[in-house]
């Protein structure tokens, strides 16, 4: 991740929301001590850890949260993911443009 000028994530977060809203995060919106599970903040961490020690890391980090409907094992999306992906597309190109 040292080369790259932004890096844009997409996963699932619980924000709280009905399922299918989508929210835009910075590294900095997300309390790294509050997460539960290491799968949510792996990369957070190397990201984190990476910039304290002043190694290469992405210049920006954009992330986009998906509310789930409900979190497990499978690779169906749910139908109000699904009708939410033009828009994330959509957002994801935004970034892309930006400079």
């Amino acid at each position: 991740m040292g080369g790259v000028d932004k890096l844009i994530i997409i996963d699932a977060a619980m924000m709280g929301g009905k399922a299918g809203d989508v929210y835009r995060l910075c590294p900095e919106d997300v309390n790294l001590s509050s997460h539960p599970h290491a799968h949510e903040v792996s990369l957070l961490y190397e990201l984190e850890l990476k910039r304290i020690l002043k190694l290469p890391h992405p210049r920006k980090v954009i992330m986009f949260g998906i509310e789930p409907q409900e979190i497990g094992w499978g690779l169906e999306l749910s139908e109000e993911l699904k009708q939410k992906i033009p828009q994330i597309l959509s957002l994801v190109r935004e970034e892309l443009e930006e400079t």
